[in-house]
């Protein structure tokens, strides 16, 4: 606002400049070249006319537009004194976390002449915490004057929070190594320390698991918080079933019967004997329409691990009785002494008796005797 001191301080230096120009048409008249001396004495005259003619008019002006501007300002003081305010109660900036309730933190609005206006404030604008992003909402209040005063609030919709989503290669029993994978959403994100306590700041993170266990990963948000994620692997079994088995012998036949245990189960067995290899079968006991005095089983558990068996022999025949042929060998002298050899009970073909001897005389040496062949599984008996 232009005041009355401006003014008058104005014309003190419109005053100032006149003299000034007076000074110079003086200096203008000591110069030697005439025809400058004129030209300059001309441009100052028109300029002190101007001056002169036009000075009233000028602060005439000033003085209607200082005029204009009281009246205004006056106006302007009347309405503020007023004083109508709207006051937001908390911050006009406000950041919450998506999927969160926003709760409106109040407002108030009061005029000096009116009193409390609060009931008459209008409120605008939605916010959809569902959905990141800035919401304006709008505050209106107006009094019986019309004058309306409106202030605005930010709603900043945000998500610090990190949203890891887990998978693996597989959930069933398996054994094979197991593969765990991280996806990790969220602009807060810094980085991973996985289990081996590798640094990783990609958002897909891969590990491989070859044994049960508690794997934990230390997520680190930037504002330095740290999410720690423990997963529990329990579905591998690298451990083969263990067992024995027995075969049964009869005098046409046989029975394997097996015996196996393994932690999460035994789903199948497989019998071998002879040049025999059956299927994978459910059943522990088999039938053998055989005579043969060696099996074997391989054990499967429910993942697939295995092992191979030998079974006992079980030999309940009657054909442990055998017959046999004797193989006799003339000597000129006198036998002494002699070994009746057996076949082992477990033998199931025909092995010949032999009778170990030995005398004096002749070609009965111990040498001779010795050179009898003796064949495997013969059992001595000294008579």
């Amino acid at each position: 606002m232009i005041s009355f001191t401006e003014i008058i301080n104005f014309y003190i230096i419109y005053k100032s400049i006149v003299d000034d120009i007076i000074y110079i048409m003086g200096v203008i008249k000591n110069m030697e070249n005439e025809a400058l001396q004129e030209k300059m004495k001309n441009i100052l005259e028109k300029i002190k006319i101007f001056f002169s003619r036009y000075a009233i008019f000028i602060l005439s002006i000033l003085i209607i537009i200082v005029f204009i501007l009281v009246i205004f300002s006056n106006n302007n003081q009347n309405e503020t004194n007023s004083n109508l305010t709207l006051i937001l109660k908390g911050s006009n900036n406000i950041s919450i976390e998506k999927g969160s309730q926003y709760i409106e933190p109040g407002y108030s609005a009061y005029d000096t002449k009116e009193g409390d206006l609060t009931s008459k404030v209008k409120v605008e604008g939605n916010v959809f915490t569902s959905s990141i992003g800035r919401y304006t909402i709008y505050y209106h209040v107006t009094n019986s004057n019309g004058k309306t005063v409106t202030k605005t609030r930010i709603i900043n919709v945000i998500d610090t929070e990190l949203h890891v989503e887990t998978s693996y290669s597989s959930k069933e029993l398996t054994n094979n190594d197991v593969i765990i994978t991280l996806i990790i959403d969220g602009d807060n994100y810094y980085f991973t320390l996985d289990p081996d306590g590798n640094i990783i700041k990609e958002k897909t993170i891969t590990y491989r698991v070859k044994e049960n266990g508690d794997y934990t990963f230390s997520i680190k948000k930037h504002d330095g918080t740290v999410i720690e994620k423990v997963i529990t692997i329990s579905n591998i079994d690298k451990i083969a079933p263990k067992g024995n088995c027995i075969l049964t012998l009869t005098d046409d036949n046989g029975e394997i019967a097996v015996n196996a245990s393994d932690n999460n189960g035994i789903s199948g067995y497989q019998y071998l004997y002879g040049n025999i290899k059956t299927n994978i079968l459910t059943n522990n006991k088999y039938q053998i329409n055989s005579t043969d005095d060696k099996a074997s089983v391989k054990i499967y558990d429910k993942v697939g691990n295995n092992i191979t068996i030998n079974c006992t022999i079980n030999d309940k025949s009657k054909k442990q009785e055998r017959e046999y042929t004797l193989e006799s060998y003339n000597f000129n002298g006198t036998i002494k002494k002699y070994w009746f050899y057996k076949p082992n009970i477990s033998l199931r073909e025909k092995v010949p008796l032999v009778i170990y001897l030995h005398g004096t005389g002749g070609e009965a040496s111990t040498n001779a005797v010795n050179s009898i062949a003796i064949p495997k599984n013969i059992t001595p008996i000294n008579t």
